[in-house]
């Protein structure tokens, strides 16, 4: 029995033709179960949500290759979106999420880094509630993630505050969802240069409506 999601199988998009190596890891991290997103555990033994992040940077990054910063970035991005709705829920018209893209789509598509004042940008202040506060410093390892030797630390922070976190959804439902939804959708799109097909979203309905429950 599937749990209760948008993805509940383990389904590439029809686009994407995976590499054999890395249908081997996310196979191998969807059929874990992580205490840290309040899954029902099924029988299964636990595993370290840590080490599961630390396995898709490896699985993206490749040391010296402008393709795995690359490859990085997009999965952050991707991250970066599904936090979008939650900064307007409390701080609509904020513009820094817009400009971090802005500034990401420049280094993909020309390779030059814009502005290095992201720190000023992003104060190193607490903006409660939680949620807010983790989907804000989503967009700051975003703009981290520009400079290849920040990229590795600011890639597991976004993971942290993006599917661990409240940057996407408050609370603790569909954790376990959010995380399926990166292993499937995100790790895919990240691998062959893109954004992924479907950005998860707090504006999605919880539980999923039935015509959502059992298929992706």
């Amino acid at each position: 029995m599937p749990e209760l999601g948008y993805y509940p199988y383990l389904r590439f998009p029809v686009w994407f033709s995976a590499p054999s190596g890395f249908s081997r890891v996310i196979e191998d991290l969807w059929n874990r179960h992580y205490p840290g997103l309040y899954e029902d555990p099924a029988g299964r033994p636990p595993s370290n949500l840590d080490e599961a992040f630390q396995a898709l940077l490896g699985l993206l990054w490749t040391e010296g290759s402008n393709v795995g910063h690359q490859r990085c970035l997009w999965a952050g991005w991707a991250a970066g979106k599904a936090c979008q709705a939650t900064i307007e829920g409390w701080r609509a018209g904020d513009p820094r999420p817009q400009l971090v893209q802005a500034a990401v789509q420049t280094f993909l598509e020309y390779g030059r880094i814009p502005s290095t004042g992201w720190r000023a940008t992003f104060p190193q202040l607490v903006s409660p509630p939680q949620a807010l506060h983790e989907a804000l410093d989503v967009f700051w390892n975003l703009a981290r993630m520009l400079d290849p030797l920040e990229a590795r630390p600011a890639f597991i922070e976004i993971l942290e505050d993006s599917i661990e976190g409240y940057g996407i959804v408050p609370g603790s439902q569909g954790k376990r969802d959010i995380f399926n939804w990166f292993l499937v959708e995100v790790m895919p799109a990240a691998w062959s240069l893109r954004l992924p097909d479907r950005i998860y979203s707090l504006k999605w309905p919880w539980p999923p409506p039935d015509e959502h429950a059992t298929k992706t």
